[in-house]
C-alpha cells in the first residue's frame, strides 16, 4: 500500500467531531420532539370554558351588607374594567414585563432562566408568563406544582392555545381572578377585602404593590405574619414598576415610605365565618335548590333577611354561661343542655335571627333551630286546643272548664303540675296558669278533626306528623316541632290570623347579575282575625295576669303575648311569644326525650332568655301596643262559674266582663248558683239535729268533686251532716279549730251583693 493511500484513510478529526455533533443533535432533537409529543399528545383541545375557577358564594344581610362568604374557595370574580391600571401594572411589572408583546411564551425569559439554572445546577428559576400561570390552573391538564420539564412543556403548549382564544385583557382578568393570595383569599377582589377591607378599585399604589408580591409565596410574604418580609417584597414590586416606567422613582419612594395598614378584622374565611348557624341554614337551602356546584364553584350572591343586631343578641344570650347552670358536654363535645332561639318579623315571616346551639363546633352541623323536632309542651295549648275551640265551636276567653281530675276514654288521665286542681275556671284563667285539664277538655269539645285542620294551617301537622289524640292539647304531636316552625305558627296569632311561611333568602343572583330566585312572603289566612285577637289577648294575660307562668318575659313599656311550655319529666322547656314587631321562640332541651333537664331549668328560664333577646331586638324601635278588637268582637259580662249570663244569686266576684265573638254571647241565665241551708259547723246538708244552720250561696252541679279541687268549699254538698245526733243536739259542739271563711253566707238576700274573695292560688306551668 502506498504512502498516499495510507494518508487518505487517516481519521479526519474535524469531520468526525462535526458528524458526532450532528448525530447527537439529531438524537437529542428527536428525543426532545418525542418528549414534547408525549407531553402534549393526551391533552384535549383547549376551550375558554376550561378556565373555571371556583368562586365563593356571598351572603348579604337585610340591608344588603356583605356578612359572609361560603364555598370551597373565598373568591369573588371581578371584571377587568373594574381593576385600576395601577393594579394591573403592578402584577405585570413583577410577573411578566413583556405580557403584551409575547404570544404566551417569552423566549427571552426562557433562555435567561435556563442560563441561570445551568449556572446554579438547579431548576429554581421560573420563566412562566402570566399566560402560562393561567394555563397551570386550567382544567385541561393535571399539571402538578413541581418544576418539571413535562409541566413546562404542557404549560407552554397550553399558553399558546390560550393566546389564540382570548385577548390579553381577558387573560389578565382570568389570571387576577384565579391566583391565590393566602389567608383563604383567591383572586384580587377577595384579597383586597381580606387584607384591606376594601374593593379592588379602592386600592392605593402601596397596597396594590403588596398584593402583587404575594402570589409568588403567599405564606412567606403574608403581612399578618411577616410584616417586614412583606414590606421588602412590596418594595421590590415598586422598584420594578419604576424600572419599566409604570410609576416614577419619586412615586415608588413615597409608596415605600408608607406603613402597611391591614384590615383590623382579619378573617380566615377558609375556617371561620360570622353568624354561623344562620349562614349554615342559608347554605343548606341554597344547596337544596341550586345544587353544590352552583353554590361552591360558580358562586352566588345571596340577599337574606338577617338582622345582625338581633342575631348577635341571640348568640350572646345563648352563650351566656350564667343562663345555663349545671352544664356538661355530650359525646360530640356539644354543650348540654341544648338550646336554640329564633326571631321572625311578625308581618312577613322574615327570619331576623336563628341560633341552633350554644356554640358552633362544625360547619353545616346539626342546627337545633331548624333540625331539632321536640314535643312543644304547653306552648301547643293555644294551637291545638283553644284556637280550634274558638275558631270552630264558638268558645272564648270566658268559656268555663272544670279543672278537676278526669279520665278520658277510660285510660288517659292527665294531671296538673303539683297535683292540684282549680275547679271552675275560664279559658283565660286556664291559659294564664297553664291548667292542663282545661286544655284537654277544650280539644275534646273542638274535636281532633278541627284541631288537625287548625294546626295544619299553621304549618305544624301533616300526614307524617299527626296529632297524638287528646294529648295533643299538651304538646302531643308525633314527631314534634322545631323552634322555627313554632315561631312561624305563633306569628299567625300576632299577624291578625295570617300565617307567613318563614323567609330566610330574599333574592339569589349569579355573579353576573342573573336572578335565580326571588322570594316574597308566602302567606295565607290560617284563622279568623277574631280568633287571632282573642288568643293574643289571652296570651297577654299569660305574661302579665295573676299567677301568669310567663311573667319573666314581660318587657317594659311594650305589650307581650306568649306561652310557656314544659314537657313531661322536664326534658324540654319553651317560651313562644311576640310583640307588635317580632315573634320569637326560645328552647332548652336535654340530651334525649327520656332524660330530664338538670336542676335549675324551668319554663321561666326560657322566658327570661326570650326577654334578653327581645330587649335588644327592640332597641331604637317606637313603643307600640297591640291593636284593639277587630270588627265582630263585643264585650259582655257573664257568670265566671257557668259561663252564662249572671243569675239572681251570682255574686259580684263571680262576674267577669270579657271579649266574645259576636253571636257567641250566651243568652241563658245562670242557675248553678243557689241559696242552700247547710250545717254551720261542717258545711254539709243539715240533719234534724243540727243546732246551727245557715243559708249561703253555693254552686250546685250534677256531679261532685273531692277536696283536692280548690273550689271544693264553693260547691253544694251532697252528704248529710253526721256530726250532730240526738245526744248532742242540745248545743254542745266538738272542739273544731277556728278558721276564717271568706265565703261566709249572707244573713239574707240583701247581703248577696257583698264582695267575696277568690282564694285560687297561683300554679306553675304544666
Amino acid at each position: 500500500m502506498t504512502k498516499k493511500t495510507r494518508r487518505r484513510r487517516k481519521l479526519n478529526v474535524l469531520r468526525f467531531a462535526l458528524v458526532t455533533v450532528i448525530f447527537f443533535a439529531m438524537v437529542i432533537g428527536a428525543a426532545g420532539l418525542a418528549f414534547v409529543y408525549s407531553s402534549v399528545a393526551d391533552m384535549p383541545a383547549f376551550s375558554p370554558s376550561d378556565i373555571n375557577f371556583a368562586a365563593s358564594t356571598e351572603i348579604y344581610d337585610k340591608d344588603d351588607n356583605l356578612v359572609a362568604r361560603v364555598g370551597i374557595e373565598n373568591r369573588t370574580p371581578v371584571d377587568i374594567k373594574d381593576v385600576p391600571e395601577m393594579v394591573k401594572n403592578a402584577f405585570i411589572a413583577i410577573e411578566d414585563t413583556r405580557f403584551y408583546s409575547h404570544r404566551g411564551v417569552d423566549i427571552y425569559r426562557i433562555f435567561g432562566a435556563a442560563w441561570a439554572d445551568l449556572k446554579t445546577g438547579s431548576l429554581d428559576q421560573g420563566a412562566s408568563t402570566i399566560t402560562q400561570q393561567l394555563a397551570r390552573q386550567s382544567s385541561v391538564t393535571n399539571i402538578g406544582t413541581e418544576k418539571k420539564f413535562r409541566r413546562k412543556v404542557q404549560e407552554m403548549f397550553l399558553a399558546i392555545q390560550i393566546e389564540r382564544h382570548l385577548t390579553k385583557d381577558e387573560i389578565l382578568q382570568e389570571y387576577l381572578n384565579g391566583i391565590y393570595f393566602g389567608e383563604g383569599a383567591h383572586g384580587i377582589q377577595a384579597a383586597s377585602i381580606v387584607y384591606f377591607n376594601k374593593n379592588v378599585d379602592q386600592l392605593t399604589l402601596e397596597e396594590a404593590a403588596l398584593l402583587a408580591g404575594l402570589p409568588q409565596a403567599p405564606s412567606a410574604y403574608n403581612p399578618y405574619h411577616n410584616e417586614e418580609v412583606a414590606k421588602n417584597r412590596r418594595n421590590i414590586v415598586l422598584d420594578q414598576m419604576a424600572k419599566h416606567g409604570y410609576i416614577t422613582e419619586q412615586e415608588a419612594q413615597e409608596a415605600k415610605n408608607t406603613e402597611i395598614t391591614l384590615s383590623s378584622g382579619k378573617l380566615n374565611t377558609a375556617t371561620a365565618y360570622p353568624y354561623p348557624y344562620f349562614v349554615d341554614h342559608v347554605t343548606e337551602l341554597l344547596i337544596a335548590t341550586h345544587g353544590e356546584n352552583e353554590v361552591f364553584r360558580k358562586g352566588l350572591r345571596v340577599y337574606t333577611t338577617l338582622d345582625p343586631k338581633i342575631q348577635s343578641a341571640a348568640e350572646e344570650a345563648l352563650a351566656n354561661e350564667n343562663r345555663f347552670p349545671n352544664s356538661s358536654r355530650d359525646e360530640q363535645g356539644n354543650l348540654l343542655p341544648y338550646a336554640a332561639a329564633v326571631v321572625l318579623d311578625v308581618k312577613n315571616g322574615h327570619v331576623k335571627a336563628l341560633v341552633g346551639g350554644r356554640e358552633h363546633l362544625a360547619s353545616r352541623g346539626w342546627n337545633r333551630a331548624t333540625d331539632e323536632k321536640r314535643q312543644p309542651g304547653s306552648t301547643f295549648k293555644p294551637i291545638a286546643a283553644y284556637g280550634p275551640a274558638i275558631e270552630y265551636i264558638g268558645k272564648g276567653p270566658a268559656s268555663i272548664y272544670d279543672d278537676i281530675p278526669t279520665t278520658f276514654g277510660g285510660s288517659y288521665t292527665p294531671r296538673n303540675y303539683g297535683g292540684s286542681y282549680r275547679g271552675l275556671i275560664t279559658m283565660r284563667q286556664a291559659i294564664t296558669v297553664s291548667a292542663n285539664l282545661a286544655a284537654v277538655k277544650a280539644l275534646q269539645e273542638a274535636g281532633i278533626g278541627n284541631a288537625t285542620k287548625f294546626v295544619s294551617a299553621l304549618g305544624l301537622a301533616d300526614e307524617n306528623n299527626q296529632l297524638e289524640g287528646l294529648s295533643a292539647a299538651l304538646g302531643g304531636i308525633r314527631h314534634g316541632v322545631t323552634p322555627l316552625q313554632l315561631a312561624a305558627a305563633y306569628g299567625a296569632f300576632a299577624n291578625d290570623g295570617i300565617y307567613s311561611e318563614p323567609v330566610v333568602i330574599r333574592r339569589v343572583e349569579r355573579l353576573d347579575g342573573t336572578v335565580l330566585e326571588e322570594n316574597t312572603a308566602q302567606q295565607h289566612r290560617a284563622m279568623k282575625s277574631t280568633t287571632a285577637f282573642l288568643i293574643t289577648d289571652m296570651l297577654r294575660s299569660a305574661v302579665v295576669g295573676p299567677g301568669a307562668t310567663g311573667g319573666a318575659a314581660s318587657l317594659p313599656q311594650r305589650d307581650v303575648a306568649g306561652k310557656t311550655g314544659t314537657t313531661d319529666d322536664s326534658t324540654d322547656v319553651w317560651f313562644a311569644g311576640y310583640t307588635t314587631d317580632f315573634v320569637a321562640v326560645t328552647w332548652i332541651g336535654s340530651k334525649s326525650q327520656r332524660q330530664s333537664l338538670p336542676s335549675g331549668y324551668s319554663s321561666g328560664t326560657t322566658a327570661s332568655l326570650w326577654r334578653d333577646i327581645m330587649i335588644k331586638a327592640h332597641e331604637g324601635l317606637p313603643e307600640r301596643r297591640f291593636s284593639g278588637p277587630p270588627p265582630g268582637i263585643v264585650r259582655a259580662t257573664v257568670d265566671n262559674k257557668s259561663g252564662l249570663l249572671p243569675g239572681p244569686h251570682t255574686p259580684d266576684e263571680h262576674m267577669t266582663t270579657d271579649y266574645f265573638v259576636q253571636g257567641t254571647v250566651p243568652t241563658e241565665t245562670d242557675s248553678s248558683h243557689v241559696l242552700m241551708e247547710v250545717c254551720a259547723d261542717n258545711g254539709l246538708l243539715p240533719n234534724e239535729y243540727c243546732p246551727n244552720r245557715i243559708t249561703k250561696v253555693l254552686i250546685k252541679l250534677p256531679y261532685t268533686v273531692d277536696s283536692r279541687v280548690q273550689d271544693y268549699h264553693l260547691r253544694a254538698p251532697t252528704e248529710m251532716c253526721d256530726l250532730h245526733n240526738e245526744s248532742n243536739s242540745g248545743g254542745w259542739l266538738p272542739d273544731f279549730p277556728d278558721f276564717d271563711d271568706p265565703w261566709a253566707p249572707p244573713k239574707n238576700d240583701d247581703e248577696l251583693q257583698d264582695g267575696h274573695r277568690d282564694r285560687d292560688s297561683d300554679e306553675e306551668d304544666d
